[in-house]
Order: C-alpha cells, then sequence, then structure tokens
C-alpha cells in the first residue's frame, strides 16, 4: 500500500481534483463546477480561490437523492510524522438541512448541520500525528429540495490551526500507534490507541516481524533495528499482548493477538522499539553527464530513486553537489531540466537542508516514498565545476 505526505490533501480545484477521489462503492460522486448551478439549485454563484465564475469548486447534489444516499470524496492514505491543520472552505445554501460529515477512516471528526447565511466559510481541523485517510461526506435528508453543498480550497498546513474555530475534540484514531520516551523520534516505548485511550504494549512473545510492522505503521520502509523493554514502564492500559504478525500487515492491530486489555502483563515488560532511521545513502545524477549535472537519484533499500522539486531548496542542492565531490556547491536546479525516468520511485519530498550536512539523508525529508509527486517533478541539479 502507498503513502503520501500532507501535501497531496492541498487542492483549489482548478486544474482537476488533485489526488482526491470518488468512491467505487454505492456511495455518489461529487462534481466539479464553475460559475452558478442551473435548474434552480442553491449553490454558489462563484468558486472561493478567485471569487468569480471562471474558477472551480466541487459539489454534491444532494437535492436528487434518495434520503439517506451519500456523497463521498476521499484522500489517499497518507502519512504525517507530526500534527497538522486541515483547511477547507465549505458553500450550503439556506435551506441546506442535510447533515455534512469530515471523516478520518471511520472517525468523525466533524459535523456541519446548518448554515447561517448562503455564502463560503471557513473550517479548520486540528488532526494528530500518523496515517490518516481523510473523507467528505454529505448524506440527503428528509427534504433536500433545491440542496448544494460546495468544497473549495482544501489545505493541509503543518502545525497546530493559527485559529480555533468552534469545533468538537479532536478524536484520536483507532489503532493509530505512537513511540514514547526514545532518545529520537525514531524510537521509543511502543503505545497505542484504543478506545479513547492509550495504552501499552506487552512484550512477552514479541518479536522482530512485529517490530518491523509497527516501524512500517510509522513510516520506517526499513522496518525495525531493534525491540525489548529499553524505554522504561508506562502506566494505565496495557492494550495488547501475544501479538503475532505474519509481516504483510500494515497496522499492528491488524495482527493477531488477545482481546484488548487481556493479559497478565506488568508494565515492566512494556515493548519499545527502535526503527531504522537512514542517515547515509548514495548520491549520483543521470540524464545529463553522469558527472556535473543531471538529474538526482539516490539509494535507498538498495533501489535507486529520484527526488521531487516540491520543497527542494538551494541549500540541499549545494549539499548534493559536496557530496559528490564539488566543494563549491550548485549553480542551479530545476524540474524537468532532464529526462524523467518513468519507471523509477520517488523516494523523496520536501527536502530542506540547513547546507552543512555531509549527506542528503541528513536533511529534513518526507519519509521515504511518501512524496505524491509525479516524474515531470524530479529534480535535477547544476553543480559548480572546479576548485
Amino acid at each position: 500500500m502507498f503513502l503520501v505526505n500532507i501535501d497531496s490533501l492541498n487542492c483549489t480545484f482548478q486544474d482537476g481534483f488533485c489526488e482526491w477521489q470518488g468512491t467505487n462503492g454505492t456511495d455518489y460522486n461529487w462534481q466539479r463546477h464553475r460559475g452558478s448551478i442551473s435548474n434552480g439549485k442553491m449553490g454558489p454563484n462563484f468558486d472561493h480561490t478567485y471569487r468569480n465564475s471562471s474558477g472551480y469548486y466541487i459539489y454534491a447534489n444532494i437535492s436528487d437523492a434518495l434520503q439517506g444516499n451519500r456523497f463521498t470524496i476521499g484522500s489517499p492514505l497518507i502519512y504525517s510524522s507530526s500534527p497538522f491543520c486541515l483547511k477547507f472552505w465549505y458553500y450550503r445554501s439556506r435551506n441546506t438541512i442535510s447533515p455534512f460529515y469530515v471523516y478520518d477512516y471511520s472517525t468523525i471528526l466533524h459535523t456541519i448541520r446548518i448554515s447561517s447565511e448562503s455564502s463560503w466559510h471557513l473550517r479548520q481541523i486540528d488532526i494528530t500525528s500518523g496515517l490518516h485517510k481523510i473523507r467528505f461526506v454529505a448524506v440527503s435528508g428528509r427534504n433536500s429540495t433545491g440542496d448544494i453543498i460546495a468544497l473549495d480550497d482544501l489545505s493541509a498546513v503543518p502545525g497546530r490551526c493559527a485559529i480555533s474555530p468552534t469545533l468538537p475534540p479532536m478524536q484520536e484514531i483507532e489503532g493509530q500507534i505512537r513511540l514514547v520516551n526514545g532518545r529520537t523520534y525514531a524510537s521509543g516505548r511502543l503505545e497505542i490507541y484504543h478506545d479513547n485511550v492509550w495504552g501499552t504494549i506487552c512484550g512477552k512473545g514479541f518479536h522482530r516481524i512485529n517490530a518491523n510492522v509497527a516501524c512500517v505503521q510509522l513510516g520506517f520502509y526499513l522496518g525495525a533495528l531493534s525491540f525489548g523493554n529499553n524505554y522504561g514502564a508506562g502506566s494505565g492500559k496495557i492494550w495488547l499482548d501475544n501479538i503475532s504478525c505474519r509481516g504483510n500487515e500494515f497496522q499492528l492491530w491488524h495482527c493477531s493477538s488477545s482481546d484488548w486489555g487481556n493479559n497478565n502483563c506488568s508494565h515492566r515488560e512494556d515493548v519499545g522499539v527502535t526503527c531504522a532511521d537512514v542517515k547515509h545513502v548514495e548520491t549520483r545524477l543521470i540524464g545529463g553527464n553522469r558527472y556535473s549535472y543531471g538529474r538526482i537519484q539516490v539509494r535507498y533499500a538498495n533501489i535507486w530513486g529520484t527526488v521531487c522539486q516540491r520543497g527542494f531548496t538551494m541549500s540541499a542542492a549545494h549539499v548534493v553537489c559536496k557530496q559528490l565531490g564539488f566543494s563549491r556547491g550548485a549553480a542551479s536546479f530545476n524540474a524537468g531540466a532532464f529526462d524523467e525516468s518513468e519507471n523509477s520511485t520517488i523516494w523523496l519530498s520536501n527536502v530542506n537542508c540547513r547546507g552543512d550536512e555531509s549527506n542528503l539523508a541528513q536533511c529534513s525529508h518526507s519519509y521515504w516514498g511518501y512524496t505524491g509527486c509525479s516524474h515531470n517533478e524530479e529534480v535535477g541539479i547544476v553543480c559548480i565545476r572546479g576548485m
């Protein structure tokens, strides 16, 4: 299963639906539109981005649906290593009485039931780190004649929301895991969220395959370096015991185990893991002269892949050139300057270097393989030759 980062949530709908997708099941799909909606429907006359009839938005025409019909649009499966703010603008006509939900997996994050006036309204939702799959769901009510619900300008911003609208408390996600009391973000006592409570995991019978599944769930593709009772005793619930994973599970709670809370363990047996956090990768240039200019490739998990230009800076280009032996650094960088590699993995995006790193992997970046980029965004550089 492929993960992407929170950049994939950003969409103004001017060029399509971006990474958002409709349903393949029994739910109905949202429609993309610009200008006013005909046939007497109560919808916006313009989008929020440009605030004129040339800009696009998406809408659910619930007035033509039967009671209880659902209109769903969802994000890809995303991973965020830190909290972020989900922002969106919505439009609901005055006579709209149908509920409008924002989901994360099966958890309702927010419900909108009434609009005081027909206009665009901002909503912001604080979302925790971890795995997420966001869905917007509009449901037709008993009397939805003329009802239109529209969305525009979806975005995800790292950190907490700048302002705090009146929203229900943010709910954690069932089965989410975290590392606590570790020396780095890649290590710590393993805790899991169940029934609105964080709890620990017993180390009895815990083995490396379990640790690998936990690390992959947290975004570390290379799995675990080690596991054991190394990060102190937790408190409260001990949720899981006798975990046994096959290795192909994407979340730890999908592995077989004792029932939630059913164990004879003490907190002295709380298990922790250390995940493989790569700090050194081979780097090369291809598609140019393969020496001083070309498209960047890095070798991760023994596979060569490219780097996306999103978030890439001149400091990152300097780090690559110096890693390749060009002491004067980079002259320039650009996406699409050299032939794209259609079949290669795009390993990194949002690479942000200080400039003093000795290896590109030491810069902050997305998790490996979670880029959401296309091959025409692969970045190339020109290094400065000579002393």
